[in-house]
């Protein structure tokens, strides 16, 4: 983990991890029968691997139960006390999860109050020991979460302003939150996926040498595909064309889609999100068509911008206008990023690095 140690500078200086890479791209094949809606409030766990849409992680592993995110209004199962105070173990755990998707798709204003009230549960949960390792390990990555989103959703970090309240508040909280998160889970790829990005987009906003980081990044790959390509890419697609990093994550994300086209699916291996990612295929077109843009390939621009439009949710997809204005006009897409030269990053110019880089893919309407 070669790529996990850096100076303190870097650390209390960091301060995003993208929330693009929150799109969870999950891989399935499944047929329109498993995507039935279901009358159920809440759906054990099980039932998402049933699906054959969630990947098992040994963290997913709770019997509590959660709520069915396929439903799209506003909710609170009600079943846990406010602030999950007296719960431990599972349950707490369960709790905890509520709180994070609830805020972090349904009521985004309440994000800071439950960012708040998650660090005293993990507190907690942490001097008591009521909670296995690996299970606390995540309710640190969604503190983490929480923080990245407050940080990118509720700031427009990419009007240049890196020292703003919310990014001090934060930013190096969040960095604090993987790093104990691996101490407790050190094979929990996706956190180490998180940590290594967050380090790796501080380096480059300070000046570091993100080399390192970058290939420690790619060598997670093979590991959990479809997230370390979610999460690489945007922090390296928007770094200067000279560096080579733009161009070959590019490719990278070419091969992964041919992949998964290769897969007997007829072009839909994407199949519906996870159920809370809903608008996963049309989240992840998009993300193509702009790092497409980002090397200047116009024909595959257009090509991801019109299959991002092409899903059958698409229609009720919160952010279809983002692929739409730039069909309207390409040469704009595309000329924005030329205009940076070779040795220029593009972080402020992606959607996916900046304000909706979440719920381009998580909105549950």
């Amino acid at each position: 983990m070669k790529g996990v140690q850096m100076s303190k500078a870097i650390f209390t200086s960091a301060w995003v991890v993208w929330g693009s890479l929150l799109a969870l791209l999950t891989v399935g094949c499944t047929s329109s029968d498993e995507t039935a809606e279901s009358e159920s409030l809440v759906l054990i766990e099980s039932d998402y691997y049933e699906s054959g849409r969630l990947k098992p992680h040994s963290y997913h592993k709770s019997s509590i139960g959660y709520p069915d995110f396929r439903l799209t209004e506003r909710r609170w199962m009600g079943e846990f006390p406010q602030h999950c105070d007296g719960l431990v173990g599972e349950e707490a755990y369960a709790c905890a999860e509520q709180i994070f998707w609830h805020v972090f798709q349904f009521d985004l204003d309440g994000r800071a109050a439950a960012h708040d009230t998650m660090g005293e549960l993990i507190a907690r949960l942490d001097a008591e020991q009521s909670l296995e390792p690996e299970l606390l390990a995540v309710l640190y990555w969604r503190r983490a979460q929480l923080g990245t989103a407050l940080i990118t959703e509720q700031e427009l970090v990419t009007n240049g302003d890196y020292t703003n309240e919310t990014l001090i508040s934060y930013g190096p909280g969040l960095t604090l939150d993987m790093q104990k998160g691996m101490a407790l889970a050190p094979g929990n790829d996706r956190i180490e996926t998180w940590l290594i990005t967050n380090q790796l987009f501080a380096s480059v906003l300070f000046g570091g040498d993100v080399t390192e980081m970058a290939e420690d990044l790619v060598a997670l790959y093979d590991e959990d595909p479809g997230f370390v390509v979610a999460s690489a890419g945007p922090p390296l697609i928007a770094m200067p064309l000279s560096s080579g990093w733009p161009q070959r994550i590019a490719q990278m994300y070419l091969d992964f889609d041919e992949s998964i086209v290769k897969a007997s699916c007829d072009g839909e291996c994407f199949a519906p999100g996870p159920l809370f990612a809903k608008y996963t295929r049309e989240g992840a077109d998009y993300t193509m068509a702009e790092i497409m843009a980002r090397v200047g390939d116009r024909e595959k621009t257009k090509y991801y911008l019109e299959r991002s439009l092409s899903h059958d949710t698409a229609d009720v997809w919160p952010h279809r206008d983002y692929p739409e204005r730039a069909l309207n006009n390409l040469d704009s897409f595309i000329g924005k990023f030329e205009a940076r030269g070779q040795d220029e990053p593009v972080f402020d110019l992606m959607d996916i690095n900046g304000k909706h880089a979440c719920l381009v893919c998580h909105n549950p309407k």
